[in-house]
C-alpha cells in the first residue's frame, strides 16, 4: 500500500512540474511578442491574452477535477479565466474599455493563489516555493498597480504586460524545472 501511494505521489508531483513548465512557455511567447510588437493594438493584445486564458482555464479545470484535488480556489480561478477567454475571443473589441480592470482583476487572483502556493507548498524545495512566491508577488504588483491608475497609457500597459508575462514565464519555468529536478532526485 505505501509502493502504491508513493507512485501516486511521484505522479502527482509530475502533473505538477509539467503544468507549470507549460504555463510558462505560453506566457514566456506572449511576453516575447507583446515586447517585440510596439504597435500591438488592443485587439491583438485581447486575442493573445485570450489564447491564453483559455488555455490556462482548460489546464485549470482539468486538474481541478482530478481525484484528491479538491481545490476550490482552482475550480473558481479555471472558471474565471475560462470564461475571460471566451467572451475576448469572440468579441475583441467588447472589451477595449474594460480590459484592463479585467485583466488586472486576473493577474491579482492569480498572484495570491500564486504567493499562497508558493507558502503552503511544504513538499517543494525552498527554491521552488520562494520562486513561486516571487511570481506572485510580481503579479500582486502587476494587477494593484494597474487597478489603481487604468487610465494609463496603452502603449505602457502593453510593454508591463509584456514584462510581467516574461518574468511570470521565466520564473513559472524554472519553478517547474526545480520541482522536476528535486522528483528526479528522489526517484
Amino acid at each position: 500500500m505505501s509502493a502504491q501511494n508513493d507512485v501516486f505521489s511521484k505522479f502527482a508531483q509530475h502533473t505538477v512540474w509539467d503544468f507549470i513548465i507549460s504555463r510558462g512557455i505560453v506566457a514566456l511567447i506572449i511576453g516575447i511578442l507583446l515586447i517585440t510588437m510596439p504597435g500591438a493594438t488592443i485587439s491583438m493584445l485581447c486575442i493573445l491574452i485570450g489564447i491564453f486564458l483559455l488555455i490556462n482555464g482548460l489546464v485549470a479545470l482539468i486538474k481541478a477535477f482530478k481525484p484528491n484535488n479538491g481545490k476550490k480556489t482552482l475550480l473558481v480561478y479555471g472558471l474565471i479565466c475560462l470564461l475571460a477567454g471566451l467572451v475576448i475571443l469572440t468579441d475583441p473589441g467588447l472589451l477595449a474599455g474594460f480590459f484592463v480592470i479585467v485583466f488586472s482583476l486576473l493577474v491579482l487572483i492569480s498572484g495570491v493563489n500564486q504567493l499562497v502556493a508558493g507558502i503552503k507548498a511544504k513538499d517543494n524545495p525552498a527554491i521552488a516555493r520562494i520562486l513561486a512566491a516571487v511570481a506572485g508577488l510580481i503579479s500582486i504588483a502587476l494587477g494593484s498597480a494597474l487597478l489603481i491608475r487604468p487610465d494609463i497609457g496603452l502603449a505602457i500597459i502593453v510593454m508591463l504586460i509584456g514584462i510581467y508575462f516574461m518574468a511570470f514565464g521565466i520564473l513559472a519555468i524554472a519553478t517547474g524545472l526545480t520541482i522536476r529536478k528535486n522528483i528526479k532526485n528522489i526517484i
